[in-house]
């Protein structure tokens, strides 16, 4: 066997490893089976890429079964080696995802605020929310949208010329977003305006 079939066996091995131990945890209730068979796949594969679900899963079924020394040792080891993971901040915050939901709400109420006094023209209030919502929510899945909200705001305080090249930088910033299309059409928009 070459090298490269080997690395190939050993990685198709490892993933059999987790994926089994994800059923006997999830669909069989088995967890002995569950167990082993992550002890197995963290012993042989200590570097695969799914090794932090494994101790979290270790931790999940340590606890259930309330062996506390056991659950720690799992729940230390995403600690010390995956410090920055969500999975390190569900153990230290059991409402981490209460909190998510709760911010993720309060992030749309000021989103809906933000393009309530857009709509009423008010932009230099609407530039004034865009910039806190950039500042503070960077992982925000509408970022983009307090992106648009500020290039069009902006634009409407100057001119076409301006409001085409506040759109475009938005384009080169949130090339992915749903809403740059929309900043295309705009953008077409002024382009056959400019031409008439």
């Amino acid at each position: 066997l070459t090298p490269e079939k080997i690395q190939k066996s050993n990685e198709r091995i490892a993933e059999a490893l987790f994926n089994a131990a994800k059923i006997y945890k999830e669909k069989l209730n088995d967890y002995q089976k569950a167990v082993s068979t992550y002890e197995i796949l963290i012993n042989r594969f200590p570097e695969h890429e799914n090794i932090i679900i494994a101790y979290y899963d270790l931790y999940l079924i340590f606890s259930s079964l309330q062996n506390i020394e056991k659950a720690n040792i799992y729940k230390n080891l995403i600690m010390v080696k995956f410090p920055s993971s969500n999975y390190v901040k569900i153990l230290s915050n059991p409402n981490y995802f209460e909190d998510l939901e709760k911010e993720r709400l309060k992030i749309e109420e000021f989103y809906t605020q933000t393009y309530d006094l857009f709509s009423a023209g008010q932009y230099q209030q609407v530039l004034q929310n865009c910039e806190i919502a950039l500042n503070t929510y960077k992982d925000s899945y509408l970022l983009p949208n307090f992106a648009f909200l500020k290039a069009v705001a902006s634009g409407k305080l100057s001119n076409q010329i301006a409001l085409k090249s506040y759109l475009s930088d938005f384009i080169n910033n949130y090339p992915d977003a749903e809403i740059t299309s929309t900043a295309k059409d705009i953008i077409s928009r002024i382009e056959e305006q400019e031409l008439a």
